[in-house]
């Protein structure tokens, strides 16, 4: 064997790879623990925009560093394109076409409104949630729809307010995006105004009650092209035209809720209708095909394998909502 300075070219290269380890070990220390423990490198981290399975190109040109394989491009694309890990590890997710606005959104009766309401509650039970909710129908009028995120306290008042012939819809965390948006809003207002003080229960619902206004105060729709002009449609603008009324009897529109829905309907509704977004049509999914279930608690080698059982397309026959089964 060939020798360099007492040294054999087998331990050259050890002790190259020795030191690499060494200092790789010192400067990315955070990112091998998460690799060893087989979750998601941080977003902070330099390495976040790297991906171990590099394609057919990076594949191919680190094999020509020793060998020169015959028709090597077409090999290494089919390696790569039967690599599972390879397919999770660069996966293109199904979107389809974005859906119509539903009916409840344009109907000249309710307008569909981002408002945001928060009361501050001593607990989580179902009797405080519908005591909450007894609280807002008084101030704010009768509701025509519920929907929820289907928590534990407000599963448990979905049977109370079946009785009284009320109905609450469950949506999932894709549907619900406006409720969370609006959370997390107001997270964000809290947690910067309390800056990590313990409040009372007088103080906390006070800040909750200005938070709620500057939320409702944002406009939601572009000013004239007046100069003169400085009155926008806002979110709080509802709140002019909420009226008290039993439980028992319908609320009877005005002319000033008339007023408020044509501007409604001619400066914020256009605004909605356009897609910004989800433009294409893609595949429909129909029943028997496999999938793979978007873990967000999960690095994609994790996520599992689902066969579709059903298809529940809407109205424009557009699949958005699939039943699957475990493989």
């Amino acid at each position: 064997m060939f020798r360099y300075f007492g040294l054999v070219i087998m331990e050259l290269q050890n002790s190259k790879i020795f030191w690499l380890c060494k200092a790789q070990g010192i400067s990315f220390q955070s990112e091998i623990n998460d690799l060893t423990k087989k979750s998601k490198v941080s977003r902070r981290s330099c390495l976040n925009t790297c991906s171990p399975p590099n394609g057919p190109q990076g594949l191919l040109a680190n094999i020509k560093l020793i060998y020169w394989p015959i028709r090597g491009r077409n090999i290494a694309r089919q390696v790569v394109y039967r690599c599972t890990r390879c397919f999770r590890a660069n996966l293109k997710f199904l979107q389809p076409f974005m859906a119509p606005l539903p009916t409840v959104r344009v109907t000249s009766y309710h307008p569909f409104i981002k408002t945001i309401h928060l009361e501050l509650v001593r607990d989580l039970s179902s009797d405080i949630f519908i005591a909450a909710l007894f609280r807002f129908i008084s101030r704010c009028g009768q509701c025509t729809h519920l929907h929820s995120n289907n928590g534990t306290n407000l599963t448990g008042s979905d049977k109370i307010l079946k009785s009284w012939k009320a109905d609450l819809y469950k949506e999932d965390k894709f549907q619900d995006q406006l409720t969370t948006l609006g959370v997390k809003s107001a997270k964000k207002h809290l947690i910067r105004v309390s800056n990590r003080l313990l409040l009372t229960y007088e103080e906390t619902s006070t800040l909750l009650c200005r938070i709620e206004a500057v939320l409702n105060s944002r406009p939601i729709t572009v000013s004239s092209s007046d100069p003169p002009d400085y009155c926008a449609v806002c979110t709080h603008s509802w709140s002019f035209f909420i009226w008290v009324s039993p439980l028992t009897l319908p609320p009877e529109p005005d002319s000033r809720l008339q007023h408020f829905w044509k501007r409604w309907s001619t400066e914020y509704i256009p605004q909605l209708q356009r897609r910004i977004r989800w433009t294409e049509m893609s595949k429909n999914l129909s029943i028997g095909d496999l999938a793979i279930l978007r873990d967000e608690t999960a690095p994609p080698i994790h996520w599992r394998l689902v066969r579709i059982k059903g298809v529940h397309p809407g109205a424009d026959s557009v699949a958005r909502v699939v039943t699957v089964r475990n493989i």
